[in-house]
């Protein structure tokens, strides 16, 4: 046998030109795959590059082997019956096959029964799967990781001793169905039971009792629980036993509450992924064709007609009847491309496609193809079909399944992670989903290896604290948990809040599998949340809630202090304790048909307070109303306008007080818009005018109801007015009485404004001035007359005192003569006469003087200027040095302003002041003097202080007249003209002049100038 074998695979060798041997190589050749050809026995008949190439043999090398040389896994005998399985009936299956180095790969063969001019051979292609099953590896360790992270979050926990009935529950399993675990206890195995529903009650019993007869190696069943609100919550318990009795009796068993309602349909969609997964590793078959592109003639085998699900009398046997019957629409381009390709490079291609069978099912198939040559042209192709839907349906199905685990976790609130810190201090994150861009601004693949930059990212005031909180759960071992700040480069800061369980490993390093989610909006929501309502409570206006037949559900702060009634006594009432019978059951009727149609209703209520007080509010009660848009509630917002009523009653009285006024006044009083058009008059106005009402006048212009002469004086003063916003005061104007006389007004006119700051009309009152005007004239001739007097007088006062100058002169010059010519004589009281006569006249030449300067003082046409007091008082005490060194005076002088006035008469004015507060002193006292002043609105007001000997206050007023002394010649010298000086001065500079003293202790006198 082993020799025939030899001489068939011997017998292939030399076949090379043969048609048999052409198909042969075709297959060998056009494979993407390692192919290699095996006879009955496993001796190696035939073999490409590409499986010399996997195995790392030669073409020459290899020829000899038996399959046995190169499989790792059967031994020959084992090979021999899978070779003859295999020639029966085709398969796909796994394997290892051994290197010429040594070395072991996964392949994956694909294998058929071929014959040839009689012989059997094993036609194998054989592909690479190393790396694959590295990543299948990855794959179920991440499917395992993601499982511990999810685990890891928020499940619930149970313990079970199945001999004795009790458990343990943690809050979470309580929580899961609405409860606190204080509400359910004590429990047993009866309160899972209890709310479980029935029908998976069962089909968890079935589910336990295989894993109690050790047929599975953990019990999962997914069940329905009643919430405390009624309604089924849908969780995953899982658990298993890990204590047995020494007889396989199940003792301890733990496991897991997962909340899974809301996951629910990604969990179906997941176990149909699984059943995809499983039906991808069914066998795949592989069909032969030939296509004579010439005549478009199409030969299938009968493998391939069963992928297409067609037999030969379903189509014509063309290329192009298959391609518009079988392949799918959308993929038809993809063989006429392929076919195009390869007719024009005359290299053979591979593709993929989908099918449609005449039952409707979609199948993908895989072809490879290369040409046959005929005198060095190619005259045909030939290829291979393989069924890989099962392949490709496997493929879609497990990356729909990675894609969903991976949903699973974006679809949680923030990053899902592991986190691990190792006993030297450094950390790292294992695992983080792609959501942890939007927490940290960073990629998973940043912090795979090194978590220092999460913790740059942590705000700097958090970060001790962040630190401390993962410290303490790793030396407890206890969940962890913490609300923190994060601040990234562009300054912005968001609250993130984290909760994960740790777990210690081997090396003593500590892993947390948890989440941490952004909390920024929802805290934002929370404090906005709070903040509403603080509004409400500490709303300015009442707030009511009511149920549908409106029963108090709520009232607000404002509620209770307005209507007296507490919150405890307003719930559960109706708004018709607050019924005053002031509101008519019409009104009520109509307020509730309007709100049961589910629109707004808006009215005034008079209410009476819990203590029987009335009071007035305005209530806006608006319907509440569902998702489904049924009314559930009313909400009132109600404010209290009782003064507002009380000021619309005195608004009301102070119109009809108005209209009394304008009707009744003798004044001219009118209101006109900005085109000068009467809006309303008095009715005084309107009499002159020949209008029998005022409300006549109401849209008419000046020049409809005044001669022209006259209105247009009045346009002409109101246009800066109107286009201005200048007010018009105190003008004179004509007016012509009912009897066609001309009269006088006095006229204010004023501009009225809107909110923007424009012109909207003006306001004026004219008073008839006609009488006060005639006196005016008189009086203006009178002040004429009584001017012309008092220049006159000063003239005489100024001419009689200039001239009684000379005649004194002489008679002083005169006595003075006589009494040198007059011979001295003890006896005689001649000189002495004489002497009394010079006194006289120099008395009289004094008093001339001073009389002359107060006659100056009002023709004075100084012009006003700048004066620095301060200045000026300096010169005045250089003036004054004598009789303040004969007195030793001290002057106490405060700093001084800068004033605008008469310069001359301001020195006369302060020379006189002081000297008198140096000359009227008790004899033997030395002057004390204070200088000074203070700014007062509109001027500034002067002091001048002395320690005298005070003037009683009787004399206050009498002292400023001309001539008027309080003291002898004896006493104190002087004409009594100084203080009058001293007030007309400041009279002329608009100011005033008084004394304050005590008699005895001195005086101060005060004088203001006007700034």
């Amino acid at each position: 046998m082993e020799k025939d074998n030899t001489s068939k695979a011997f017998f292939l060798r030399q076949k090379k030109n043969s048609s048999l041997s052409l198909y042969c190589q075709v297959l060998l050749n056009t494979s993407n795959d390692a192919v290699h050809i095996l006879d009955e026995s496993g001796n190696l008949v035939d073999a490409n590059e590409k499986f010399c190439h996997l195995l790392g043999y030669s073409n020459e090398e290899i020829q000899h082997l038996h399959v046995a040389d190169w499989d790792a896994i059967w031994e020959k005998g084992a090979l021999q019956n899978k070779i003859a399985t295999l020639l029966k009936e085709p398969a796909i299956f796994e394997t290892k096959h051994r290197c010429k180095n040594g070395e072991c790969i996964d392949v994956e063969i694909n294998a058929v029964g071929i014959e040839l001019e009689g012989y059997k051979y094993l036609y194998a292609a054989a592909r690479d799967i190393t790396q694959r099953k590295i990543k299948d590896e990855i794959l179920k360790n991440d499917k395992r990781r993601l499982f511990d992270i999810l685990n890891g979050t928020n499940a619930a926990t149970w313990e079970w001793n199945i001999k004795t009935g009790a458990t343990i529950f943690n809050e979470r399993w309580a929580g899961i169905i609405g409860y606190s675990l204080e509400e359910i206890s004590p429990v047993s195995i009866e309160t899972w039971k209890k709310f479980t529903h029935p029908e998976d009650f069962k089909k968890a019993e079935t589910i336990l009792n295989k894993h109690f007869d050790h047929e599975t190696d953990f019990y999962q069943c997914d069940m329905r629980m009643k919430h405390r609100d009624g309604h089924w919550v849908w969780v995953t318990d899982r658990g298993c036993v890990h204590e047995w009795d020494a007889n396989g009796y199940p003792v301890l068993m733990s496991g897991i509450h997962i909340d899974i309602s809301e996951n629910k349909k990604i969990e179906a969609a997941l176990q149909e992924s699984e059943i995809n997964l499983r039906h991808a590793h069914e066998t795949a078959k592989i069909g032969s064709w030939e296509w004579d592109f010439v005549t478009d003639k199409l030969t299938n085998s009968p493998e391939v007609l069963n992928i297409f699900g067609i037999s030969d009398t379903e189509y014509d046997g063309t290329f192009s009847s298959l391609l518009e019957k079988i392949i799918h629409p959308q993929d038809r381009h993809i063989l006429k491309e392929a076919a195009e390709q390869t007719l024009k490079t005359g290299i053979g291609q591979t593709i993929e496609y989908r099918l449609i069978r005449p039952d409707g099912a979609i199948r993908w198939v895989k072809a490879i193809a290369d040409f046959v040559y005929e005198d060095g042209k190619p005259i045909k192709l030939l290829g291979l079909n393989q069924d890989i839907t099962e392949q490709k349906l496997a493929t879609i199905n497990q990356k729909e399944a990675l894609d969903k685990l991976i949903k699973i976790a974006k679809q949680l609130p923030g990053v899902v992670y592991q986190y691990r810190l190792k006993p030297d201090g450094s950390s790292s994150f294992p695992y983080a989903s792609e959501s942890i861009k939007n927490i940290y601004q960073l990629s998973p693949e940043e912090v795979i290896d090194d978590a220092s930059k999460v913790f740059e990212k942590i705000h700097p005031d958090d970060i001790e604290a962040v630190v401390e909180s993962i410290k303490i759960s790793a030396q407890n071992l206890a969940p962890w948990q913490h609300e923190y700040r994060v601040k990234f480069e562009d300054d912005s800061t968001r609250v993130l809040y984290g909760k994960s369980i740790p777990e210690k490993e081997a090396d003593g390093s500590i892993l947390w599998h948890g989440f941490i989610t952004d909390t920024t909006e929802y805290n934002k929501n929370r404090q906005w949340m709070r903040q509403l309502s603080l509004a409400v409570e500490q709303s300015p206006v009442s707030i009511v809630i009511t149920d549908i037949n409106g029963n108090i559900e709520y009232v607000n702060k404002k509620f209770i202090d307005i209507t007296g009634y507490s919150f405890a006594e307003a719930i559960g009432k109706t708004p018709r304790i607050l019924k005053s019978g002031n509101k008519s059951e019409g009104d009520y009727k109509n307020m509730w048909d309007t709100l049961i149609a589910g629109k707004a209703w808006q009215g005034e209520f008079n209410n009476k307070k819990k203590n029987g007080d009335l009071y007035w509010e305005s209530a806006k009660i608006t319907p509440i109303v569902n998702e489904k848009g049924i009314t559930t509630h009313f909400l009132a917002i109600k404010e209290d306008i009782t003064e507002q009523k009380k000021a619309e009653e005195k608004i009301y009285e102070l119109y009809r007080d108005f209209i009394n006024f304008l009707e009744n006044t003798t004044d001219f009083i009118y209101y006109k818009d900005i085109n000068s058009r009467f809006r309303f008059c008095s009715q005084t106005l309107a009499n002159i005018t020949g209008h029998k009402h005022w409300k006549d006048m109401i849209g008419k212009h000046d020049l409809e109801v005044f001669p022209r002469s006259i209105a247009e004086i009045y346009a002409e003063e109101e246009i800066p007015v109107l286009r201005d916003g200048k007010p018009l005061l105190d003008k004179t104007d004509p007016y012509l009485d009912t009897l066609g006389n001309t009269k006088w007004v006095n006229t204010n006119k004023w501009p009225l404004f809107d909110a923007g700051g424009n012109v909207t009309g003006l306001f004026g009152i004219s008073r008839d001035i006609t009488a006060n005007k005639a006196k005016d004239e008189m009086l203006k001739q009178y002040v004429n007359e009584l001017k012309a007097s008092n220049a006159d007088l000063e003239n005489f006062a100024y001419v009689a005192s200039h001239d009684l100058q000379e005649p004194l002169r002489m008679i002083d010059s005169f006595l003075h003569l006589l009494e040198k010519k007059i011979p001295g004589n003890p006896e005689d009281k001649t000189h002495d006469y004489i002497h009394f006569a010079i006194e006289g006249a120099t008395r009289m030449k004094i008093l001339i003087s001073d009389l002359l300067q107060y006659s100056r003082v009002g023709t004075n046409k100084e012009e006003f200027t700048a004066i620095d007091i301060n200045d000026l008082l300096s010169y005045i005490l250089r003036v004054l040095s004598d009789p303040i060194d004969n007195s030793k005076a001290e002057i106490n002088i405060k700093q001084m302003p800068i004033i605008t006035a008469n310069k001359t008469l301001i020195t006369e004015l302060l020379q006189n002041l002081i000297t008198n507060a140096i000359k009227y002193q008790h004899h033997g006292t030395v002057p004390q003097i204070e200088i000074g002043y203070k700014e007062e609105p509109g001027h500034h007001l002067f002091f001048i202080k002395d320690n005298g000997i005070g003037i009683m206050p009787a004399h206050f007023e009498k002292i400023f007249e001309v001539f008027q002394r309080l003291h002898s010649k004896s006493q104190y010298s002087g004409t009594g003209i100084g203080l009058a000086l001293c007030k007309k001065i400041v009279e002329i500079h608009k100011g005033k002049i008084w004394v304050d003293s005590t008699f005895g202790e001195g005086s101060t006198f005060y004088f203001t100038l006007k700034k």
